[in-house]
């Protein structure tokens, strides 16, 4: 008896503590075409979905990396800085409080460079959860760290090459749909106009 009292007391007690805070963000993505030298203003709402719990927020830019082939990416740090966004954005708001059910626009400036590449710039606006410190503090915090895409294009004459490297299907199917694989490779070299 003893046992399932700690069990569903823990199960209770876990899904408290993480029912307590939630953050989210929008949109979830911005795609921009802008001109070397361009400054753009845009603005992120960040909200706090929570009852009853006040959140801080701390605002940061990162890079992001495509994972895999299926349009995932990871926030790092950028392998070149010809694809790098994380110098040109700047966050107003760097920390902030939210109340319960409260939300703030966040405004962000892009300052893009006079020798930015044409091609594509990618990036992420990342609102975070701070941890708190205190009496209901514990050993061990759960950050929440949520972002909108940046996804800006600088116009110029762009050469694409698509090719096909792989292509697998059955070699006799009576009835559709017919499964297929292809796999292929895109490569872009763009240069200013």
């Amino acid at each position: 008896m003893l046992v399932i009292v700690l069990i569903v007391g823990g199960i209770f007690f876990y899904q408290t503590v993480l029912a307590q805070v939630s953050i989210g963000i929008s949109p979830l993505v911005f795609e921009i075409t802008a001109s070397p030298g361009e400054v753009i203003e845009n603005y992120l709402k960040v909200y706090n979905s929570s009852a009853d719990e006040i959140v801080i927020i701390k605002m940061e830019v990162e890079d992001i990396a495509p994972t895999g082939e299926t349009g995932h990416v990871t926030v790092e740090p950028a392998e070149t800085e010809s694809y790098s966004i994380a110098r040109w954005v700047n966050v107003e708001l760097k920390e902030f409080e939210l109340q319960p059910r409260e939300e703030k626009f966040v405004k962000f400036i892009i300052q893009v460079p006079e020798n930015a590449e044409p091609g594509g710039h990618y990036g992420t606006v990342l609102a975070s959860t701070k941890a708190v410190a205190g009496p209901r503090a514990t050993g061990a915090t759960i950050i929440q760290r949520i972002g909108s895409l940046v996804l800006i294009t600088i116009p110029g004459v762009m050469e694409e090459n698509l090719i096909v490297k792989d292509f697998t299907a059955p070699h006799y199917s009576e009835y559709g749909p017919i499964p297929f694989e292809i796999g292929m490779h895109l490569a872009i070299v763009c240069r200013r106009v």
